[in-house]
């Protein structure tokens, strides 16, 4: 397995950390700002939809992205890959059903991590995209013990530890700083691929 770090723009980050910051430090103090938001925020799927994974009110239950955040706390996350949202069996009949009701299951290729760098109101600020080389999978009878909903829902509610955990099973020292992992403190794109 294989994670590859792109966009990488230390002067995007919160302006709390630094690229000489531990990766851990960052993504801690990034994800705290969502802490108590959820419920308030719901998050909205993009991309191509499964017809079928719709509410009642027309909102699509699935896409390629799932974007989460918020302008007014400037922090935003924005999930990819073949993403659905199961809410119950009344709103998203399926069969099989998840064993949970409010269950994000799928695959997950990456997510890309905004702020507001600028100051400017708005979460638009990339600093940096985590790419999954091999996905990472979870089936809907899996509930909400998947992997996928883990690492989404930890990060909906201010908690990176499961993100941080899948990095470190995939071989990435997350107490590295920013600047070492990412291959630059300043410049505005980079890639470093870490072989597991």
């Amino acid at each position: 397995m294989t994670v590859t770090f792109t966009d990488a723009d230390a002067g995007n980050l919160p302006d709390t950390v630094s690229s000489s910051d531990s990766l851990s430090d960052i993504l801690n103090e990034w994800a705290s700002a969502f802490t108590g938001s959820h419920t308030n925020i719901t998050g909205t799927f993009g991309g191509t939809a499964d017809n079928s994974w719709y509410s009642y009110f027309g909102v699509p239950l699935s896409g390629e992205t799932y974007s989460y955040g918020s302008d007014a706390d400037g922090y935003k996350f924005v999930a990819t890959g073949d993403l659905y949202y199961y809410f119950n069996s009344t709103v998203t009949p399926a069969s099989p059903a998840s064993p949970d009701d409010h269950t994000v299951f799928g695959e997950l290729d990456s997510i890309s991590l905004y702020a507001d760098a600028d100051g400017d109101n708005l979460a638009d600020d990339l600093f940096l995209t985590i790419n999954f080389d091999t996905p990472i999978t979870s089936a809907i009878t899996e509930g909400q013990d998947g992997e996928v909903f883990q690492i989404i829902w930890g990060l909906m509610n201010g908690d990176a530890t499961e993100l941080l955990s899948e990095l470190t099973a995939q071989s990435v020292d997350v107490s590295d700083s920013f600047a070492d992992l990412t291959g630059s403190s300043a410049l505005a794109e980079s890639e470093l691929l870490l072989a597991a």
